[in-house]
């Protein structure tokens, strides 16, 4: 049989055809295993841009924000304003084309790049508990209003910090509450003398004082555990999305 074979390969003219024919499809083969990985290279310097150069910012930002309590605003005597939707990272999420949402839900369809496909299923895990896990913070957050003031707690202020006593007191009350209860300086607007001194120079003394409330202390301390939980999942996310720019730059040479 293999002598068969050998007398048929020196046949005249059956070399040159079986190399020809070789040299076709090993080349065929070559160009498609290049034109994919010329795709996969140009989809991942898309999705690089997307995720690392826009939602990368995003994140960054919101973590700060949180850290920060710049996310809140109060305004007469409640919460004016609430700056940590998931909004713009759900936009750039979709506007990336590999997703669609299904029922209110993310879902992606792109999976020929597998470097992408396991750390996008990732992230994509992490946005959904963070939006549920925002839905509840919000939720406790808008607890915060006048209902939660303590019966004894403007007489208690003005007499710990010999303050006078106006017609906008509920207002001021709620300042300083949503101040010290989120544990920022942030969400008082200031403009009124005696309360943003207190915010702003006797702040220690201030949580010390509004902490001996029980019904605020333990109304700070959920706030507290909930917007951590928060900030841990976008930088589970943030470092899941410079994973992937890594992954991205070393193997898909973007």
């Amino acid at each position: 049989m293999i002598n068969a074979i050998i007398s048929f390969l020196v046949f005249p003219g059956v070399l040159p055809i079986m190399t020809g024919i070789f040299g076709f499809f090993s080349g065929y083969f070559l160009n498609r295993h290049f034109d994919k990985e010329k795709a996969l290279r140009d989809k991942a310097k898309q999705l690089d841009i997307i995720f690392y150069s826009e939602l990368r910012p995003e994140i960054l930002e919101l973590i700060k924000s949180l850290k920060e309590g710049t996310y809140i605003k109060v305004k007469g005597e409640g919460i004016d304003s609430i700056l940590i939707t998931d909004k713009k990272i759900h936009e750039i999420i979709l506007r990336s084309n590999v997703f669609i949402e299904k029922e209110g839900k993310l879902e992606l369809i792109y999976t020929q790049d597998k470097i992408f496909t396991k750390i996008a299923n990732q992230i994509l895990g992490l946005f959904e508990k963070y939006r549920n896990d925002q839905n509840n913070y919000l939720k406790s957050l808008k607890e915060i209003d006048t209902t939660i003031i303590p019966p004894s707690f403007e007489s208690d202020l003005i007499q710990t910090f010999k303050v006078g006593r106006d017609s906008r007191m509920n207002e001021w009350l709620m300042y300083i509450i949503c101040s010290t209860v989120l544990d920022t300086k942030s969400a008082f607007p200031g403009g009124h003398t005696w309360v943003n001194n207190l915010i702003q120079n006797h702040f220690s003394s201030l949580q010390s004082f509004v902490f001996q409330y029980d019904s605020l202390k333990n109304k700070s301390e959920e706030l507290a555990d909930k917007r951590s939980e928060l900030i841990e999942i976008l930088s589970k996310m943030e470092t899941q999305i410079s994973e992937l720019h890594n992954r991205f730059l070393n193997e898909r040479l973007v």
